[in-house]
Order: structure tokens, then sequence, then C-alpha cells
């Protein structure tokens, strides 16, 4: 099958694809290495400032104001998002008559109804991507919201920050010590940061060690977590991920049941 795109059109799509994801692997690199400034690691270090403040005082109104804001910015880019897709989509219908009315511009070169449609997809395959990106970034205000909220009702602010933390650094110093140990894991050596998330999947094994059905939520998060990591890999965060959850299962094992909620949990 003949590609519409002529050979300086497909350089030009290699090229953009290497440089997609040579930026994204820096700056993922970047942003969790060296002592070297980036826009991540800045504002991981204010979220971080922000989250002990909030756990420490009792007037929340203020925070819950920001964290609506902050979703309400994401919801619009999510929103903008489906109306360039419908656009994008509508446009796929009437490539021929976009590429009739590109041919009367002096500047450009004339392209088929082929060519169009194929960088139409393109577009969209990107709008595609930014969509579920924007989307699963708009899912985590609510998963922080639910473990942090149900934790501080179980613990009380003080604990809740504590095991926050606590469970964070204990993960990220037993992933760390296993790539030390581990000659296959060696070449992320150099990564001494692997974000506040463990902390957040620590809080979540504790959550779950009190239920009945522990064992199977256990299993279906593992699942969630190896479907992600055949989606889109990274060996260090998931891993992290794995430890963290079980770090704060067996952690939650050993604290006292809660009455109250134990009974909301089991639906008593």
């Amino acid at each position: 099958m003949q590609s519409p795109l002529n050979p300086i059109e497909l350089l030009a799509l290699v090229y953009f694809l290497l440089l997609w994801s040579g930026y994204a692997h820096y700056a993922k690199y970047r942003a969790k290495t060296g002592d070297l400034a980036s826009l991540s690691r800045s504002l991981r270090r204010h979220r971080e400032a922000w989250a002990q403040r909030l756990l420490d005082r009792e007037m929340r109104m203020t925070d819950a104001a920001l964290l609506g804001s902050q979703e309400r910015v994401v919801g619009f880019f999510a929103s903008t998002t489906l109306l360039l897709m419908a656009g994008v989509l509508t446009a796929l219908t009437s490539s021929g008559k976009i590429a009739e009315i590109t041919s009367h511009i002096p500047f450009a070169e004339p392209q088929s109804g082929g060519q169009i449609e194929a960088k139409l997809a393109l577009v969209l395959v990107i709008l595609i991507y930014a969509f579920f990106k924007v989307t699963w970034s708009l899912r985590q205000y609510g998963f922080a919201a639910v473990v942090i909220g149900y934790t501080e009702w179980r613990l009380g602010a003080a604990r809740a920050a504590a095991w926050f933390f606590g469970l964070d650094i204990a993960t990220t110093l037993l992933l760390l010590g296993c790539v030390e140990l581990s000659t296959a894991l060696h070449d992320l050596a150099a990564v001494n940061d692997v974000g506040m998330s463990l902390g957040g999947f620590g809080l979540i094994g504790m959550t779950i060690a009190g239920w009945h059905a522990k064992w199977f939520m256990c299993g279906a998060i593992l699942l969630a977590i190896g479907a992600k990591f055949c989606v889109a890999p990274d060996l260090l965060a998931d891993a992290g991920h794995v430890l963290a959850l079980l770090v704060g299962l067996a952690s939650g094992s050993i604290l006292p049941k809660p009455g109250t909620a134990g009974a909301v949990c089991h639906g008593r």
C-alpha cells in the first residue's frame, strides 16, 4: 500500500516523533535526577509544603477553593481538547475540499486529499493522547482528596501526614536499596526521586487493610499497575507503587481497627 505522504513528509514525521520522545525522556530525567532546577521539581516542592500546612491546620476552606480552582483549569483543557477533536473529525470528512482550498494559497504546496487526511489523523492522535493525559491528571485530584481525607479521618491530621511521608520515604529507601543490590537495575541507580505517589499508594494499602475484601482489592490494584506498565512502562515508578502498596497493607494490618470507619467501609 502506497503511503499518502512523500519522502520529505515522512522524514518530518520521524523527526517530530524523535523530538517528542527525546524531550519527554529528558524532562523526566531532569525532574528526577541531579540538583538541576526544573518546573516539575519546583512544583513538587511547593505541593509538599502545601500538603504539610494543609494537614497542620483545622480551617481548610482556602485549600478547598484552591483545589477546586485547579480542577476547573484542568477540566477546561479537557473540554477544549474534546472540541478540537470534534473539529478535526469534521475536517476529515471534507479533506477533498480542504485540499482544493489550500491549493489556491500562493505560498502553499498543493496537496492531495490523502495527504490532508494523514496529517489530520496525526493531529487527532495527538489530541486523543492529550485528552487522556489531561483527564488522568484531573482524576488525580479526586484520588488525592479521597486517600488523604480518609486517612486523616481515621488517624487524625498529624498522624496522616506522618504516615504519608513516612511511607513515601521508607518505600523510596527500600526501592533504591533494591536498585543498588540488583545488577539488572544498575541503569536506574542515578535516579533519586520517584515522586510523591509512593505515599499515596502506601495510604491506599493502609486503607484497604481493614476491609474484608482486602486481598481482592490488592489484586485488582496490582493488575491495574501491570496494565499501566504494559501501556506506558516506567520500571522504577511502577515497582515503587507495588512496594508502597504492600508496605501500606502491612502497616495497616497492625493498626487497631477503627469502629466507625470499618462499619462504613463494610456497609454495616
